[in-house]
């Protein structure tokens, strides 16, 4: 199907509503995006999931396109009985205009449902959820920040839950939606909640703490992420402490101080965490590869303790040492804690090995953030390998910030060591390729299709002894304007 024939097809509802969930509903950043879009034959719908509010849009936009469809049939049949050029003109008009009125109609739907559907079901649903945190004796956990989020979460999990009967949100559910599911789902009997903030705008973990009112806060980082819809740093870090002010005095806030926007915002009373450790304990003989994690942790008091993991980086050592203080501020002794920490395993796509016919394969496609993405890197650089091979088709949601973020992404891979990047062909990448040669990388470059999937062309790029890493997947261009 070519870029105008879509336009025209059922398939492009799909499309619409796809991007429609993709930008939260935002009506304003959706009608950037169609006017931006351009070829609409590349857009892939990856949401295979439906939800009750797409089924409603799917259903609107299926009548929306049969009246089009039946106003565009009856000009043609009046044209027909009377074949004058202000007729003709009139139906290659309306036809022209089909894919602009099935767009506009199908967000003003959205509009509107938004707010008499919509709202009024977020104000129940916060009653109800509002009143199972109310009630429940466990110690409520929410985590916060531009990235991270849902890494913190896994750890904690596994860890606490090594002693203490632990829920958290699934997946990276952080949503009220998500999270009144999760509410649903409670037995009541928990010891520890743990509960994912996102923020999308000002003012959404605000809203997320009224109803959950966390004992315990964990920010792990901000950066460029979700620009597009936070719009500056600044109203992202606003957002991120929203959690800090929703805490009861003296209450835990762990903070990530190896995030570079939270330098200048780390109060003297937050528990900040890094590679060196945290306020207690101090992280020693730290060795990570592709075989999981391995350090020493000492407490100010006390014999220190190994802990070994098969997460990989040497930026999980802060999120490490933040989990072993607050496990052992609850009471977890190390082996329980050393128990928890053993039990972990890297979930798909964020940051986890694989073979492939005799190539390591790093699968970190989840991973759409400017700091992960160094982090990825630089754990790159550490590796010894037959030759090192790195590929993305670049981050999304940097709003304005995207093309020095991306810039900077090249510059590191210039001094990184490795011999061949593979770019997917987007104006994203197109910044990092301007890194790498300003950065003079010694290396290789090679490009793949804009939605092509690299492990379907992996034998045509690697040998054996070959470690990948692979960053991000293949997403859709508006992401990158």
């Amino acid at each position: 199907m070519n870029r105008y024939s879509v336009l025209y097809s059922p398939k492009f509802v799909r499309q619409l509503i796809y991007m429609l969930q993709s930008v939260e509903y935002d009506t304003w950043q959706y009608l950037r995006w169609f006017w931006l879009q351009g070829d609409y034959s590349e857009l892939k719908n990856k949401r295979t999931k439906p939800t009750p509010k797409s089924r409603l849009l799917v259903f609107s936009g299926a009548v929306i396109y049969l009246v089009l469809a039946s106003v565009a049939a009856w000009l043609f049949l009046w044209l027909v009985s009377d074949s004058s050029l202000p007729r003709t003109l009139l139906l290659v008009g309306f036809l022209a205009l089909i894919p602009v009125l099935l767009a506009h109609l199908l967000a003003g739907v959205s509009f509107i449902g938004r707010w008499l559907i919509q709202k009024p079901l977020e104000i129940i649903r916060k009653r109800r959820i509002k009143d199972v945190f109310s009630d429940h004796p466990g110690k409520v956990i929410v985590i916060a920040g531009s990235y991270g989020k849902t890494s913190m979460k896994h750890m904690l999990g596994a860890v606490l839950g090594a002693k203490l009967k632990v829920a958290a949100t699934s997946g990276n559910f952080n949503t009220p939606a998500g999270i009144a599911r999760f509410a649903s789902s409670l037995s009541g009997d928990e010891d520890v909640l743990i509960v994912e903030a996102g923020e999308y705008r000002p003012g959404d973990v605000a809203f997320i703490c009224d109803m959950v009112n966390p004992d315990i806060g964990f920010i792990t980082g901000v950066n460029e992420q979700h620009l597009s819809h936070m719009k500056s740093v600044a109203n992202a870090l606003t957002t991120v402490f929203e959690l800090a002010e929703a805490l009861p005095e003296k209450a835990a806030l762990y903070v990530n101080a190896e995030s570079q926007h939270l330098e200048g915002h780390i109060q003297k009373a937050d528990l900040a965490y890094s590679r060196d450790g945290i306020t207690g304990f101090k992280i020693s003989k730290f060795a990570t590869n592709l075989g999981g994690t391995k350090l020493t942790i000492k407490p100010k008091k006390g014999q220190g303790f190994e802990i070994s993991t098969s997460l990989m980086g040497l930026h999980q050592a802060g999120p490490i040492a933040a989990a072993v203080h607050l496990a052992d501020s609850l009471g977890l002794k190390p082996a329980e804690i050393k128990k928890g920490f053993n039990s972990m395993e890297a979930h798909n796509r964020r940051f986890k090995p694989q073979e492939i016919d005799g190539v390591a394969v790093i699968d970190d496609s989840y991973n759409g953030n400017p700091d992960g993405f160094l982090a990825g890197i630089e754990f790159l650089k550490r590796l010894k390998a037959k030759r090192k091979v790195y590929v993305t088709p670049g981050m999304i949601e940097l709003g304005r910030l995207s093309p020095d973020a991306h810039f900077a992404v090249g510059q590191k891979l210039a001094s990184s060591g490795v011999d061949l990047v593979i770019l997917n062909k987007n104006p994203a990448t197109g910044q990092i390729d301007a890194g790498l040669k300003a950065g003079k990388y010694k290396g290789e470059t090679a490009w793949l299709g804009e939605q092509d999937n690299f492990l379907e062309h992996i034998s045509d790029f690697t040998q054996k002894g070959d470690v990948v890493l692979l960053q991000n997947s293949p997403r859709e261009r508006f992401f990158y304007l």
